[in-house]
């Protein structure tokens, strides 16, 4: 197989807090499926009580699993940064 065959693509999304860039990610990663090409990686969808954010989850593109990965809410064994405690189990995650 040729280098070029073997090349993969990492595209970084930015944009304004709570600007669509998850839902854009969505949308374009079945988009890509539907035209037969493979995606992979993670998304982070946003949690929300009241209206205001709470917390993330980290969801595995491939396939479709998702876990906890930051809380406004105090968790035990979670690590605090900023306003927010984080799942060490989703890093751990998302680097495999």
């Amino acid at each position: 197989m040729s280098n070029a065959a073997q090349q993969q693509n990492i595209f970084l999304i930015t944009g304004t807090i709570q600007g669509g860039k998850t839902s854009y990610l969505i949308e374009l990663a079945e988009l890509l499926r539907k035209r037969g090409l493979s995606v992979g990686g993670f998304l982070a969808p946003g949690t929300f009580e009241s209206g205001e954010r709470s917390g993330f989850k980290l969801k595995n593109i491939l396939s479709g699993v998702e876990i906890p990965m930051a809380s406004t809410k105090e968790t035990a064994g979670w690590f605090k940064y900023r306003r927010f405690w984080f799942n060490p189990d989703a890093f751990i995650q998302g680097m495999e």
